[in-house]
């Protein structure tokens, strides 16, 4: 397992979301919700279970970059509600590695997303071209998650996500939206 962690790309990236911690859970370790703020997926192969837990196995498409995969995921830690750890097989042998983390902060919670990403397939120019795509698809899909479920109250103005590069702690992208008065 750990030469497997080695030599992947890791990427990560938060958001800050207006939502508690439980909802904001909810949401994050639903998956027949991927398809509406996980920019990488595609569709699901496999029926979805009616309970995740350590142990499940699932099928997905997924998509960087214009490559499709084919990734068989094992759920590998599932404590909610915080974390979620899925380990993924592909076509190629590729390896993904994603992890889901909802923390509170102030009102709100907020949720990281990390994408370790390998396999031989990956190595060299082509995996170069793949981790800069999936930095992109990281930071649209923690900005599609705050659109897709946060709803302000009418007449509320809030909802400023910030998406950070949790290499440099620099804020990559800051984003405000106001409900109507």
């Amino acid at each position: 397992m750990t030469s497997r962690i080695k030599r992947m790309a890791k990427l990560t990236g938060s958001i800050d979301v207006p939502l508690p911690p439980n909802e904001a859970w909810m949401c994050a370790s639903d998956l027949a919700r991927f398809g509406e703020w996980l920019t990488i997926h595609r569709a699901w192969r496999s029926k979805l279970p009616e309970v995740v837990e350590k142990g499940t196995v699932i099928e997905s498409y997924v998509e960087v970059k214009g490559m499709p995969n084919r990734i068989r995921w094992t759920v590998v830690r599932y404590k909610a509600p915080e974390a979620m750890t899925l380990n993924g097989d592909g076509v190629g042998g590729v390896k993904v590695k994603l992890i889901a983390k909802v923390s509170p902060k102030d009102d709100g919670s907020v949720v990281s997303f990390d994408v370790h990403l390998g396999g031989s397939a990956l190595f060299g120019p082509i995996g170069m071209i793949v981790a800069v795509a999936l930095r992109t698809d990281i930071r649209e899909s923690l900005q599609n998650f705050v659109t897709a479920f946060s709803r302000p109250e009418p007449g509320l103005i809030r909802s400023r996500a910030l998406v950070v590069d949790q290499h440099s702690r620099a804020v990559v992208e800051q984003r405000s939206a106001s409900a109507g008065l």
